[in-house]
């Protein structure tokens, strides 16, 4: 055998480690913000649930057709509907890092998402719930262009009046202060304590930390140092 195919057969093989990391948060939270800049940094692949159901649904896959129904009646897609999406999604994702946005939203679909994507660093962002409710609440559009406005950072010329067309703006239901507060209150009962179920975790080699704050770009120093060294650290 010639002597460059035997040096090349002596090579180890790599034995880099895929990451799987979450980041958790309450809905207008600033999850999207944080994600974005960590796909940036850190070359991750973000996959949202809601992108995914969203994805399923527009080409009308057996999955999406599933859950579209569940969807337009304004209720949960199941926990197996979305865990079978998920896993389909990180079948062909073998050696990139992995940020799951959206998923699990409960101590069960954690459980579930063990046995085939286990979790090594958890993003836990805890933004007080009376900041959320006034950034959404702030937010007026002109629907007919999509043009969107924040009375506390973006404000329209003339209040209350798109600036190109000068028509009245309008808050969709999604916004109002009472459609907020319900799915915070959701939230709460609901995933907040997939925040203590991680911390627990934490033996079993699954590295959590909390960030607490108002605005995401002053959070995001501390995720990404926390990151970084994570990734450092993991074998």
């Amino acid at each position: 055998m010639p002597n460059n195919l035997r040096q090349v057969a002596a090579r180890p093989m790599s034995t880099k480690r895929v990451v799987r990391a979450i980041i958790l948060g309450a809905p207008g939270g600033g999850k999207g913000t944080i994600s974005s800049k960590l796909v940036n940094d850190f070359n991750f692949i973000h996959i949202s649930t809601g992108d995914l159901l969203r994805e399923h649904v527009a080409r009308c896959s057996d999955l999406g057709n599933q859950a579209k129904g569940f969807m337009t009646a304004g209720k949960f897609v199941p926990d197996a509907l979305v865990l079978n999406m998920l896993e389909e999604r990180l079948h062909g994702i073998k050696d990139r890092n992995v940020l799951l946005d959206g998923t699990p939203r409960n101590i069960t679909q954690a459980q579930s998402l063990k046995a085939f994507c286990p979790i090594d660093l958890v993003i836990a962002l805890d933004v007080p719930h009376d900041t959320i409710i006034r950034r959404i609440s702030s937010r007026w559009v002109h629907l007919p262009s999509g043009r969107t406005y924040n009375t506390e950072y973006k404000p329209s010329i003339v209040p209350g009046r798109d600036d190109v067309t000068g028509e009245k703006l309008q808050q969709r239901d999604d916004d109002k202060e009472e459609t907020v507060r319900a799915r915070l209150d959701a939230y709460e009962k609901m995933s907040r304590p997939l925040v203590e179920y991680y911390a627990a975790a934490q033996q079993d080699l699954v590295k959590l930390q909390k960030f607490q704050g108002t605005e995401s770009d002053a959070i995001y120093p501390g995720v990404r140092e926390f990151v970084s060294k994570s990734l450092g650290d993991l074998p």
